[in-house]
């Protein structure tokens, strides 16, 4: 059995504590769920006039059910440990006079006054039973009823305030059930507007739905028409297939020669042939044991205007005794086919200039080297498909870059064959020998500039163009940028300003380079003048110059290092 649990009571300015018995109730179907609470009536046997009751000076509601009512007979929370004040009923609610008279008999009259009907409705209708129930117990100490009939006018009043009380309190039930009836129609009407936007985002979805099917169709559509433009492609190809052997020859040449990258894509010439080193020792028997030399070609006559009004600006050799291959079971694995078509033209009767013709029994030199390439694809299995062009592809500038690891290179000064790098007024990279590379330009105006450029202590490569230099002052940069535009062969250019610049210097950097041939730029700005910094950084195109600078459309690659200052006021709003 379990043991009895008590809450303890203390009446307002009094001392003493009393318990009462703790109630409990079960929440579910099990036993294990219960809810401890303290009957009013329970308490009230203890304190007769309990009204109301506080813990710590706050009131303390009487338990309500899911309704919000209050639980009939009332009752409140059970507290563990703690002591709540009780709160007895006012004195104010029954008003008692008692006149007394002196009589034989010592008898007494009371005269009760209740409640009016204003202040009943401010009661609680249990606190108004009780006020009722304390009027109507005797008490021969202090009351003496006057007659009968006084009393039961007075319980007639009282009875006529009760019944209108709970009228009052129908009609506030009546008036919560009306509210509690317009909510639940007004959440009718809500859930009725979301079942609406439910069904609205439905026809959505259905509309995207079709949407996605009409898109599947047509992706369908184009893959079916890419599948006929296939067809059509592969018959042209079946087409290109019965053309003339020299005219596929032709056509591959033409590829490999209009390739038009950028200027490093090309750090060495791109036309190379094996011919053997001596002829007249050649062994027909015992071909694999020759020995043979790469040679590259002058590309002069390669994307000329009037290419074919002359034989001196064909391709021909280049003025060098050639190159011994190293490793050249690898060599001819990654280069053999490229050879192969460039042979196979010069053996057709690709035009050629008279410095490539005048060699000795050219001809028979070029059908050796042919020979030498199919006894290479025989005897190593690695190189059968050498001889083979069908399935050519053109060869990349990591492919060409990697060409000077395979060549016994004895050149003091690293210029392969004696070529110089050139391009064209289209953009095309061409390497020509010193002949052609002199007459391209004018040797005084390179000279010029190769005089400036050693006068400020920088560095000037005529093969591949490129130009270093750290310019100290604004006379200096003037002198060098109007030999710059005079200068023709200059591609790549790395700058640095080592002076205190303006705004007017870098407009004087871009004039030049509006009229230089330079294509790749990297420029180091050093350190402007702290003033003229914040000046151009207040504008509302900050770095207007630059930007013009970088918009060239002379300009492939540009690299701008700006002084560490400027960063900072960069990031400055404006």
């Amino acid at each position: 059995m379990t043991k009895p649990q008590y809450q303890q009571f203390q009446k307002t300015n009094s001392d003493i504590i009393e318990e009462v018995c703790v109630r409990t109730v079960n929440t579910s179907a099990s036993n294990d769920n219960s809810s401890c609470f303290v009957s009013l009536q329970d308490i009230r046997d203890v304190f007769p006039d309990a009204l109301r009751f506080k813990l710590d000076g706050h009131p303390i509601p009487f338990l309500l059910d899911d309704n919000g009512n209050r639980i009939e007979p009332p009752r409140i929370a059970f507290y563990p440990d703690r002591i709540l004040d009780v709160i007895a009923g006012a004195p104010q609610s029954c008003n008692c006079v008692c006149n007394c008279e002196s009589s034989s008999s010592s008898s007494s009259n009371a005269i009760i006054r209740l409640p009016t009907l204003k202040q009943s409705k401010n009661l609680d209708f249990q606190d108004l039973l009780w006020s009722l129930s304390n009027i109507a117990q005797p008490s021969n100490s202090f009351l003496t009823i006057r007659n009968n009939e006084d009393f039961n006018s007075h319980l007639e009043e009282i009875k006529g305030l009760l019944l209108e009380a709970k009228n009052r309190d129908n009609e506030v039930i009546k008036l919560q059930s009306e509210m509690l009836k317009l909510q639940l129609e007004a959440k009718e009407k809500n859930d009725e507007v979301l079942k609406l936007q439910l069904e609205a985002r439905e026809k959505s979805d259905e509309v995207v739905k079709v949407q996605l099917e009409m898109r599947q169709l047509q992706l369908e559509a184009k893959e079916k028409d890419d599948k006929m433009l296939e067809m059509q492609k592969e018959t042209l190809n079946l087409q290109q297939q019965v053309l003339d052997r020299l005219a596929i020859l032709q056509q591959k040449v033409e590829a490999i020669l209009i390739q038009s990258f950028e200027l490093h894509e090309y750090p060495i010439p791109r036309l190379f042939i094996i011919l053997p080193i001596d002829r007249t020792k050649w062994d027909p028997m015992n071909i694999l044991r020759n020995k043979v030399r790469l040679h590259f070609l002058c590309e002069h006559g390669i994307h000329a205007v009037n290419a074919a009004k002359s034989c001196h600006d064909q391709i021909h050799l280049a003025r060098h005794e050639g190159y011994e291959i190293r490793e050249s079971t690898e060599f001819f694995q990654k280069y053999g086919k490229y050879m192969t078509i460039l042979l196979q033209c010069l053996s057709m009767g690709m035009p050629l200039a008279a410095s490539l013709g005048s060699v000795p029994d050219l001809k028979a030199g070029i059908d050796h080297s042919l020979n030498y390439m199919k006894a290479l694809s025989v005897e190593y299995p690695a190189l059968n498909s050498i001889n083979t062009i069908e399935d050519y592809e053109a060869l990349e500038g990591a492919d060409l870059r990697g060409l000077s690891k395979f060549l016994q290179i004895n050149d003091e000064d690293g210029k392969l064959g004696n070529l110089y790098r050139t391009t064209t007024e289209g953009g095309h990279v061409k390497w020509v020998c010193v002949d052609h590379y002199r007459s391209t330009y004018k040797e005084k105006e390179q000279k010029a500039f190769e005089g400036a450029v050693e006068m400020n202590g920088g560095k000037y490569d005529s093969q591949l163009g490129k130009v270093t230099v750290e310019l100290g002052s604004r006379i200096r940069a003037a002198e060098f940028f109007d030999a710059l535009t005079k200068a023709k062969h200059i591609y790549e250019l790395d700058i640095t300003l080592n002076w205190d610049w303006t705004k007017t210097d870098l407009e004087a950097i871009e004039s030049a380079l509006r009229v230089s041939s330079v294509s790749i730029l990297r420029l180091d700005l050093g350190s402007p003048q702290e003033g003229i910094a914040r000046k151009l950084l207040s504008t509302t195109a900050r770095y207007e110059r630059l930007v013009r600078i970088i918009e060239l459309n002379t300009m492939k690659v540009v690299r701008i290092a700006l002084p560490s200052d400027l960063i900072k006021l960069s990031r400055l709003p404006t």
